[in-house]
Order: structure tokens, then sequence, then C-alpha cells
């Protein structure tokens, strides 16, 4: 999967996304950005997701993977029509959502704690073994080997053994990974102009980006209703205003 296989997925993504920004078209709902997103979750992200399990951590996908992940967050601008200035820290903040990196990470670590619970003489169970000993004895840059940098990059120690398979605090990770996001969100310098929408709390922005003063209780500018007649939602970024509709 680490080769072709990867990218097969980014063209299965793609794919995806194409058919969901026609189907909107044809029905007329491309100025409701929350319904798109979670279609767009419903349809698009679990396509991003197949097989992240096997290649999610994988030196050897790097650099498809880095690929796939700028897709997917282009196509997240692309919904909520935001130039590709935009950081992903100030991106995924502003929208309450988990980057498509850190559920790969999600996924491979259930994976591993789903091999540490089968039986110790079952095949799965005798694999993970192998793929421990080749990281620790040979040094083998495998997925294994690739999990423990990824813990290890946000402080956690994954603990190997050529005998026996621990199981991870997957919760635990999730929280360090949070923190880390947390840090840079709040790194991001602060561009002083502030604008009043119609129908929107008074927004501060973060590299032209709109930041709620609310955002403590996760209320963002996207998750607002539209009226009924779905009036198109208009963000100029241009000259560091924004001109919303609703």
């Amino acid at each position: 999967m680490a080769g072709d296989g990867l990218a097969q997925v980014r063209s299965n993504v793609g794919r995806a996304f194409n058919n969901m920004r026609f189907k909107f078209d044809r029905l007329g709902c491309t100025s409701n950005i929350h319904l798109q997103l979670h279609l767009y979750d419903a349809i698009v992200t679990p396509t991003a997701l197949s097989s992240c399990e096997v290649w999610g951590v994988h030196p050897a996908a790097q650099q498809q993977r880095r690929r796939l992940a700028a897709l997917h967050r282009r196509y997240i601008r692309r919904i909520c029509r935001l130039p590709d200035s935009v950081p992903t820290e100030a991106l995924m903040a502003e929208l309450g959502r988990m980057d498509i990196e850190t559920r790969w990470l999600a996924h491979t670590l259930r994976f591993w704690n789903s091999l540490c619970d089968q039986p110790p003489d079952s095949l799965h169970h005798q694999l993970l073994l192998d793929a421990q000993t080749e990281a620790l004895l040979a040094g083998t840059r495998n997925w294994v080997w690739g999990l423990r940098q990824a813990c290890q990059r946000l402080g956690y120690q994954l603990v190997l053994s050529t005998r026996r398979a621990q199981r991870v605090d997957v919760q635990h990770v999730m929280d360090l990974e949070a923190a880390q996001r947390r840090r840079a969100w709040e790194a991001l310098s602060v561009c002083p102009r502030t604008c009043q929408s119609e129908g929107a709390a008074k927004c501060t922005y973060w590299r032209w980006f709109a930041r709620t003063p609310r955002q403590q209780e996760r209320l963002q500018i996207f998750r607002q209703r539209t009226r009924r007649d779905g009036l198109a939602t208009v963000y100029d970024f241009g000259l560091g205003a924004a001109l919303c509709r609703w």
C-alpha cells in the first residue's frame, strides 16, 4: 500500500469528492457549507481512511501520505471557500475538526491494540512480534518503527519487545496530540483587524482567518445555521475583511 496502493487511495478520494460536488451542484445546495462538511465526512473521509492501519505511519509511505493529506485539506478549504494561505492549524481549530493525519494515527493505534489482544499463538500476534523484532534488532523501518516514532514525537514511549506485545493508551496519545495542536494554534500571530458581520459574532482575524471570541464554547462561524433560502456565505480574505451574507 505504500506505493501504487496509496496512490489509488488518493485517486479514489478525488473521485469521491468530485462526485459529491457534482450532486450538490445538481441539487443547488453548494451554499450550505455545514451540510457539505457533514457529507464530506460521510463520503470522502472514509475513503481517505481506507487501509490506513497499514500505511498510516509507515515510513515508506511518507511522501504519498503527505500528498493525500494535502489533498484532503485542499478539499476542505474549497468547501469553506478559503485560500490555500490559511494555516492548517487555523483551519482545523476553527472547524473543530481532527486533521486526517491524526485520524490515521488513531486508527493505527487501535489496530496495534487489536493485534495485542489476539491469542499469543495466533498468526496475527506472531506477525506483530516479528515486526517488533525487526524494528528492534535489525533497525527495519517498518510500520512498527513508524508508530514508535510518531508516539515519541508526541512524548509517548511505545515499548517494543521481542517476546510480548504491550497495549497502547490510545486516549493518552490522543490527548498529547490535542495539546500539541492547541500549542500550534495559540502560537499563530494575531492580525488586529476585526469586523462585525450580520448574523455572526465579532471576529478576530488570525492570519486572514476568522476566529470567534467564544471559541471556548466551540461556536464557530461555519457551524451557524443558514436560512432556508440557502443564501450563499461569501468570505473575502483579499483585503483582510470578511463579507458574510446569511
